[in-house]
């Protein structure tokens, strides 16, 4: 999800935490990908918890700032004097929070939620990790999750584009469904198959 990736991962403005584990000196990346597992949502929330991968772009004038947004959602990752935060929240309301991972130190790739319960009427969910990824090896991949040879039935694409949003809630209970995931053209297909179809 997030902003469709170039072919090569582009440069972006030097960000000055010292983080020679995620970049070499000069060569801040423009890109990361965040990840965002097992977030539980919280009654009464919308949209459902951003349990996916997005493509985060460095905002211009914060160097050591990533951000994706759409209608939906904004996720940050942001490393300051304080520490690294990657967080997750409505668009709409900019203090509904499904995520908030933070550690003191700076160069963080791996964050569990603090928020453990539905505690705050503000908190849009509770639970989960992230992970940040700085590689830019955002690479096309395919999930089989079923090896019937069964009539296509749907064909389901879901391509984030800005002011967009397609749920695929409606075939989140397919039991034979392969799923491809392309990161660079921010793409994912899923395709159901008819498990009832008999052959003639």
């Amino acid at each position: 999800m997030g902003l469709p990736l170039p072919p090569t991962d582009p440069i972006g403005d030097p960000c000055g935490a010292a983080c020679p584990n995620l970049w070499t000196p000069g060569s801040t990346p423009q890109f990361i990908q965040a990840t965002l597992e097992e977030i539980i949502k919280c009654a009464g929330a919308w949209p459902d918890a951003p349990n996916d991968s997005f493509v985060l772009e460095q905002l211009d004038g914060f160097p050591c700032w990533w951000q994706y947004m759409d209608d939906d959602y904004v996720i940050d990752y942001i490393m300051t004097v304080d520490g690294t935060d990657l967080t997750a929240r409505t668009n709409a309301t900019p203090t509904r929070f499904y995520f908030r991972g933070h550690d003191d130190a700076i160069c963080t790739l791996e964050f569990d939620n603090s928020i453990t319960a539905c505690s705050n009427s503000t908190w849009a969910g509770h639970s989960g990790t992230a992970v940040a990824d700085f590689s830019g090896e955002f690479e096309t991949e395919m999930v089989p999750l079923a090896y019937e040879p069964y009539l296509i039935a749907n064909v389901y694409n879901f391509l984030s584009v800005p002011g967009t949003r397609s749920d695929p809630a409606e075939i989140t209970s397919a039991r034979h469904c392969y799923k491809f995931v392309n990161h660079e053209f921010n793409t994912r297909i899923l395709i159901s198959f008819d498990k009832d179809h008999e052959y003639t």
